[in-house]
């Protein structure tokens, strides 16, 4: 269960900088890199509600 719960985690907070990254070449370039960040914003927030049930 512990074991689950630390891969849990570095899973998100792998999840997360690839959003960080994400969100930094929106700033700098089109419409499709805004909806990469959307779309793994989306999964990341599942990826959570997940971990909670």
């Amino acid at each position: 269960m512990l074991e689950t719960m630390l891969l849990d985690t570095s899973y998100l907070l792998t999840l997360d900088s690839y959003i960080y990254r994400c969100h930094l070449v929106t700033i700098s370039m089109s419409t499709k890199s805004t909806m990469c960040h959307i779309i793994t914003l989306s999964h990341l927030l599942w990826f959570r509600v997940q971990l909670l049930f």
